[in-house]
């Protein structure tokens, strides 16, 4: 036991803390900087794929929205054309009784 306390010089202690204070300190920042450029490089990600969802969107949107136009329009002209059945029943015997 004499031995190892004449070995430990307490300028040894004070620079292997040093050191290895250095050594904890160096690791923790490099460990902080990988999580944080993960961290963005998942938020760029996400971006990315919420804005191609919205230009999906959109596409979608200007692909169909003609289409039901063209439908609906094409209904309104087709009722246009055909009277009611009640109107029709009422002017041919508007037009019998004449």
């Amino acid at each position: 036991m004499e031995l190892i306390r004449e070995s430990i010089n307490p300028g040894w202690i004070s620079t292997l803390a040093a050191i290895f204070g250095s050594l904890v300190g160096a690791l923790g920042s490099g460990v902080s900087t990988w999580v944080v450029s993960l961290q963005k490089i998942h938020l760029e990600k996400d971006l990315r794929c919420d804005g191609a969802r919205k230009t999906q969107v959109c596409w979608t949107l200007m692909v169909r929205l003609p289409g039901s136009v063209y439908i609906v329009v094409t209904n309104l002209r087709v009722r246009q054309d055909k009277p009611a059945k009640g109107m029709a029943s009422s002017s041919v015997k508007a037009a019998r009784r004449s």
